[in-house]
């Protein structure tokens, strides 16, 4: 992994709380390199002015955070600003101007190897060379700025040729004021937009317009474009029908968007358990136009013949292939963390975690990936801080027979 001790030790504890490490994503992801690969053409296609959607779906602990947590890092290097949120009681998706404040709310970027968020912070090098133009030069980048964003919104547009003139003066309390309207910010005064020459705010009816707006921005900055990851979408269940069939509304208005190429630049991707698609009375069937325009979400999720190139992508449960060769890395993460071996091979550890895991879950036939690495670190810490208990330094054999598995401890010769 080749990181300091303090990412390994933050790794480990985020794998063991079964969390998605803020280290390591990149080396820990396992057995998903056709849906990597799918989110990158994604990302090439929408860094030359298209747009997509993507819902990313798979059981409890199938790894959909880790993959958006890719993703990330992903889009990240290849030059786009991403906007990561979580479905949560602050943050619902039927109203999109709430989306639009969110987004706005919660950007990060690369600035070589530096990670950056927010709006000033995506103007700063903009800035940069903006001072350093001449006169005749500042004139035509503002215009060139404010023009192209007033295809999308006229009152978008002049803000944004007013932030450049304030932020060029030095005019702290007129950038706070017109940053905190671009961001979505809803109790401006009167007075405060009359310095700035707009009037409203974003809201249901605007909110797309300012999205596509922004996403223009970006490009003009010099950024591939936007990546909007939202996690834990299947929340929108828990809603009052009338909250839910808005955000499937909304949901199914993003989709068209995408489908004529609108915001450019721009890619969606959503994450939930396989219930939203299964459920027919609060899940994506029970809102047919967004059920249609996905073709039956529930078959094509069990369909072994899957489609990474429909919005829907389905990750399937790992093989023992996938599984053993996650269980190794995370093994040699606990190696550099303890600076410790152990006294057996390593398929016997993994043996012993999914052994302790068939004790606790029953079924060890369909892992739960999260569930899994939590045992697995568990039995980790336990050998590491055991050495000398004989239980942990036996080797043990998986056997499959007429489709039943149990254990052989090789040394006692006894079988669970």
């Amino acid at each position: 992994m080749g990181k300091n001790k303090d990412a390994l030790r933050r790794a480990a504890f985020a794998l063991k709380n079964g969390t998605v490490p803020s280290d390591g994503v990149e080396y820990l992801c396992t057995g998903r390199s056709r849906q990597i690969e799918e989110l990158n053409r994604c990302f090439e296609f929408v860094s030359k002015g298209g747009s997509a959607i993507k819902f990313i779906c798979g059981e409890y602990g199938a790894g959909k955070t880790f993959l958006l947590k890719r993703a990330r890092i992903e889009a990240e290097k290849q030059g786009f600003a991403v906007s990561s949120i979580k479905i949560n009681q602050g943050f619902r998706l039927n109203l999109l101007n709430h989306l639009y404040y969110n987004i706005m709310h919660n950007l990060s970027f690369k600035d070589g190897e530096e990670e950056k968020n927010g709006f000033e912070d995506l103007m700063a090098d903009w800035m940069n060379c903006y001072r350093r133009y001449t006169g005749y030069e500042r004139r035509v980048a503002a215009e060139d700025v404010v023009i192209k964003l007033g295809k999308y919104n006229h009152s978008m547009a002049r803000a944004v040729g007013e932030y450049i003139k304030a932020a060029y003066n030095g005019d702290r309390s007129k950038v706070n004021g017109i940053v905190s309207w671009l961001t979505g910010e809803e109790n401006i005064t009167y007075e405060i937009k009359s310095s700035f020459r707009v009037t409203g705010t974003v809201d249901r009816l605007n909110a797309i317009d300012f999205l596509k707006g922004f996403s223009a921005l970006l490009k003009l900055l010099g950024y591939s474009g936007l990546v909007v990851l939202v996690d834990e979408l299947e929340l929108v269940m828990d809603e009052r029908v009338d909250l839910r069939k808005k955000a499937y509304e909304n949901l199914r208005l993003i989709l068209d968007e995408c489908a004529l190429g609108q915001p450019e630049n721009t890619i969606f991707i959503f994450a939930a358990t396989d219930a939203i698609i299964n459920d027919r009375i609060k899940g994506i069937p029970s809102y047919q136009a967004l059920s249609q325009r996905l073709g039956n979400p529930a078959d094509k999720a069990n369909s072994s013949l899957s489609d990474n190139r429909q919005p829907l992508m389905y990750l399937p449960p790992f093989h023992y292939k996938d599984l053993s060769e996650l269980s190794i890395k995370i093994i040699k993460i606990h190696k550099e963390l303890y600076n410790c071996s152990f006294g057996i091979s390593e398929e016997s550890i993994i043996n012993w975690a999914l052994l302790m895991y068939k004790e606790k879950e029953g079924d060890i036939e369909k892992v739960n990936i999260r569930k899994y690495v939590m045992k697995l670190a568990e039995v980790l810490d336990i050998m590491e801080q055991h050495p000398q208990n004989p239980m942990f330094r036996t080797e043990l054999t998986m056997i499959k027979v007429n489709g039943n598995i149990s254990f052989k401890n090789m040394r006692q010769g006894t079988q669970t």
